[in-house]
């Protein structure tokens, strides 16, 4: 016997946040009321491509943006050159690394989510922010594609290596 099982998530788990909710999870990641938190879920490894986001932070900071935090919740082979790239840029007040934890709080404290792997079969987290009700940033050669309408639910960039074109459409 073979049996197709589907990939999908638990809609009653990965839901909008109730005002309280959304709250307790922007003071967990330290993100002011007025903050945009952008986030990365998922393994630290060349795959994933994190240090993007870590670009995101510097172009971000170099352009004055005040009011912009990055969050990135995971771990894994990278996890201390994207410590060590945080704090040679000195970031660390607007980009911080978060252990892995279950994303849904994190989901529920962010404004968008960034998932910059150009080799994503099929990213559960976009589906999982998404219905938390966050837009999100993919790769329009990998999964996202088939996930994210380009405009309306996020955005598909074309190289997330690209720092211009990837910041044009986070900021």
């Amino acid at each position: 016997d073979v049996a197709l099982v589907l990939n999908g998530i638990d809609c009653a788990r990965f839901r909008c946040p109730e005002t309280e909710e959304r709250e307790k999870a922007r003071r967990t990641f330290d993100v002011g009321p007025d903050d945009n938190l952008v986030l990365f879920v998922g393994r630290f490894s060349s795959l994933k491509a994190p240090e993007s986001v870590v670009n995101l932070a510097r172009v971000a900071r170099d352009a004055g943006l005040e009011g912009v935090r990055f969050a990135l919740v995971g771990g894994g082979d990278l996890e201390g050159e994207l410590e060590a790239q945080v704090g040679a840029a000195e970031l660390g007040r607007i980009c911080r690394l978060w252990p892995w934890r279950d994303p849904v709080e994190a989901y529920w404290g962010a404004d968008l989510l960034v998932m910059p792997s150009t080799c994503e079969g099929f990213g559960l987290v976009h589906l999982e922010a998404m219905n938390c009700a966050k837009p999100c940033v993919g790769c329009l050669d990998d999964g996202a594609a088939d996930v994210i309408v380009d405009g309306e639910t996020g955005y598909l960039v074309q190289n997330p290596d690209d720092r211009e074109e990837l910041s044009s459409v986070v900021m």
